[in-house]
């Protein structure tokens, strides 16, 4: 159960707490704006006592600095990072979903073992996203990180609602940023998903991470603890584990419904000698893909988020509700310090010279006095009681240039303007108003006559020619003419992951407008996990730009994807696969592959194929089609290099 917060935190704005322990605690939580209610993420803020602990701050920001760099489906991404009233935080994705402790628990309680073909997608999409770490390289320096998880266990992988496989949790994870993540003595993780290596002291590597996913796919396939000793005793754990290959049993022996086939597959993700385990993770999780694909070949998301639903269909609609609650009062909250703009009333105090003016607002009958005491949860600096700013429309691109200048109330002001009493308008100040404009507007029309018959000549104003009457008088087009561009991704779903970029420049999270110059090229470029890259590039021009504002709409097509079966001959090379597609759907940057491979899930996209073996000076090129469903088998002849 969830624990109701509804507290302002920095630019955030925390529903309920959703986890604790120690040293850190882990909310639910949306933007501290009014426009944003259904942007939720997770906040894990560390508690202010443990910042003085060096060892947990230290894994604090290693997880800071390892994980924002990363963008793979089957690890949570990270948005944001930093500090608020000296606690340190994260903002990350929020996975609508439960881990796999909360799910083995809640098959428990309903007597129901984890179907097979549920236990080895979950592993297998785990390894994939365990792979992507353990191989990831800096993109800036090309330097690997060498990143090991060391805590991979049923509380750091979470399976969504909507199918999704997320790792989390490398708040303890080995990389080269991190230099003293293994002191001598020092032992990480949770106890029972420990490796051998990890127990005796030895070097991690990913085949520490093997180990432990191993583990958490054997409990997951018998329902049973793999290293759990009587009275929970933490010697004889690790005492089980140094001996693993005597104390692992076949899954089958405990689930008589397990093939032979996945038995050798699980016990080699176990084995103690690492020359008999898998090499990596992405040997564990093909091996896992073959038998899902042979055995249960209609197995994808979306049968694993039916049957997830299914077992907590009763707590997800108690959930929902629950969030709808938090998110709607939390709307109300913000609110009475951002202004109900539709219910506010003016009254401008006059203050001594050099000092601002505060302007008041009136809430109306929308608010009783009762209930604006409870603004004291949004913890804003001051009284409680808000004090709001005035209410005025957001200026457009082109009207922030001269903003210093026009001082005039925007539309949306003028409007309400309109629905306060008469008895409220100053008539002497309208007056007044009227007679300025009246002067100004005789001094002007003067000025004008005066200069255009020949009378006076004013510094900077050309006079008409007479004799030049019936000729056409051009005039400069403006130089550098600016407009604002807003674009509307469709479908609008998960701003906070779609990666906007205009001229080669990345807006930030959930912000869709961007300042262009008129007549000059735009590129627009659009990225979202799922869906296939956006381009366009074009030119706008002033007599298209209505009040200097363009808005683009870009629909985005749902990414497809087919399997691609590489082997060469020699046999091993390295393949780099290059999009050539106008808009690719995979990215712009190629990727690249030890080739022979089988079954490697590839957007669909016309591709380029690059083969090398340096050893033997051998190289090849292809270009294929890879079509949606499609199964491609490629067999490569390499050719001496000239």
């Amino acid at each position: 159960m969830s624990d109701p917060v509804l507290k302002k935190f920095g630019k955030y704005f925390l529903l309920d707490r959703i986890g604790e322990g120690g040293m850190a605690e882990i909310f639910r939580a949306r933007l501290a704006a009014g426009d944003t209610s259904h942007r939720l993420l997770v906040i894990k803020r560390i508690h202010a006592s443990a910042s003085q602990n060096a060892d947990f701050a230290g894994m604090f920001r290693s997880e800071i600095q390892v994980t924002m760099r990363f963008t793979h489906p089957n690890i949570v991404q990270l948005y944001d990072s930093g500090e608020e009233n000296g606690q340190a935080f994260i903002a990350m994705e929020w996975v609508d979903g439960r881990n796999l402790r909360q799910i083995h628990t809640k098959l428990a309680a309903i007597r129901e073992k984890t179907p097979i073909e549920v236990s080895c997608y979950i592993a297998e999409q785990a390894a994939s996203g365990l792979h992507y770490a353990h191989t990831f390289r800096d993109r800036i320096t090309g330097q690997p990180l060498k990143v090991v998880h060391r805590d991979v266990s049923p509380q750091n992988i979470i399976v969504s609602f909507d199918g999704n496989v997320k790792v989390i949790d490398f708040g303890v994870a080995k990389a080269t940023t991190n230099a003293d993540a293994t002191r001598a003595g020092v032992i990480k993780g949770k106890l029972s998903y420990l490796s051998p290596e990890q127990v005796t002291g030895d070097e991690v590597d990913p085949q520490t991470d093997v180990f432990a996913l191993g583990i958490v796919l054997w409990e997951s396939l018998t329902g049973k603890r793999l290293f759990l000793a009587e009275g929970e005793n933490d010697f004889k754990v690790l005492k089980m584990i140094e001996a693993c290959n005597s104390v692992v049993r076949p899954p089958s022996e405990f689930n008589s419904s397990i093939p032979r086939e996945l038995d050798l597959i699980v016990l080699q993700a176990l084995a103690r000698e690492k020359s008999r385990r898998f090499r990596t993770a992405e040997e564990f999780s093909k091996a896992l893909r073959r038998f899902v694909a042979t055995n249960y070949p209609e197995v994808a998301a979306t049968e694993i988020a039916h049957y997830i639903k299914r077992v907590f269909a009763d707590s997800i609609v108690e959930d929902r509700r629950l969030l709808q609650e938090l998110n709607a009062e939390a709307t109300q909250l913000i609110r009475l310090v951002e202004g109900p703009k539709a219910t506010v009333t003016h009254s401008v105090t006059t203050t001594p010279q050099g000092q601002a003016g505060t302007t008041m607002a009136n809430l109306g009958v929308r608010f009783q006095k009762d209930e604006i005491k409870v603004a004291d949860r949004i913890e804003v600096a001051g009284r409680i009681a808000p004090t709001f700013k005035q209410v005025t429309a957001r200026p457009s691109a082109t009207q922030t240039q001269s903003q210093s200048l026009d001082t005039r109330p925007s539309r949306s002001v003028r409007r309400q303007t309109l629905s306060f009493d008469r008895g409220e308008r100053d008539s002497s100040g309208l007056a007044k108003f009227a007679s300025f404009f009246f002067v100004v507007g005789g001094v002007a029309a003067g000025v004008w006559y005066l200069n255009h018959a020949g009378y006076v000549q004013f510094p900077g104003v050309k006079a008409v020619d007479p004799t030049s009457v019936g000729e056409e008088v051009k005039t400069a087009e403006p130089v550098g003419k600016q407009a604002s561009l807003i674009i509307r991704p469709i479908p609008d779903l998960d701003s906070l992951r779609t990666n906007i970029y205009v001229n080669r420049e990345l807006l930030p999270p959930g912000d869709r407008k961007a300042l262009i110059k008129l007549g000059e090229p735009i590129v627009i470029v659009v990225e979202r996990p799922g869906f296939v890259t956006f381009r366009k590039e074009f030119m706008l021009s002033e007599s298209e730009v209505l009040n200097g504002v363009w808005e683009e709409q870009v629909r985005l097509e749902p990414m497809t994807y087919g399997r691609l079966s590489v082997s060469t001959d020699p046999p091993l090379a390295d393949v780099t696969i290059r999009s050539v597609d106008r808009t690719p759907a995979a990215g712009s940057k190629p990727w690249i592959m030890r080739a022979p491979f089988e079954g490697q899930k590839v957007p669909a996209g016309r591709y380029e194929l690059i083969f090398q073996n340096q050893v033997l000076g051998m190289s090849a090129n292809r270009h294929i089609v890879i079509r949606e469903g499609s199964d491609q088998k490629l067999n490569v002849q390499l050719k001496l290099d000239r």
